[in-house]
């Protein structure tokens, strides 16, 4: 099983939906749905009942998903401290603000910023 492929089934069970799920992580429902469909075949298992109208958890999915969310958790914890050990900044920024204070204040110093941390994205 691959990380992001239990990333994927995290963001279904959040949603209760793939369409959902897929929009939050940028991806395309396809490949959502065969990350989703990877991880059940890994495991031998169905996660979700799905209906014409609804998508929720089977009982296998119930007792997966807890632990599935407790180790991705615990690699993300794992993986920031070394980055804490490395002083890396990485990830995602974002800022709300009025055009000009953006225009004449900020944009200088974000592309100062974003030259020194070349991880993080706007």
């Amino acid at each position: 099983m691959q990380l992001d492929d239990l990333r994927v089934v995290v963001k279904v069970a959040e949603f209760r939906n793939i369409t959902a799920a897929a929009a939050s992580l940028d991806m395309r429902n396809t490949t959502a749905s065969a990350a989703l469909k990877r991880v059940e075949a890994a495991l031998g298992a169905q996660l979700f009942v799905r209906t014409t109208r609804q998508l929720r958890l089977s009982g296998a999915g119930e007792r997966f998903l807890p632990l599935c969310e407790r180790a991705l958790l615990t690699l993300d914890q794992a993986r920031q401290n070394i980055k804490d050990d490395m002083d890396v900044v990485d990830g995602e920024l974002r800022i709300t603000m009025s055009s000009d204070l953006g225009r004449n204040l900020v944009v200088p110093w974000l592309d100062e910023f974003i030259e020194t941390h070349p991880g993080v994205s706007l």
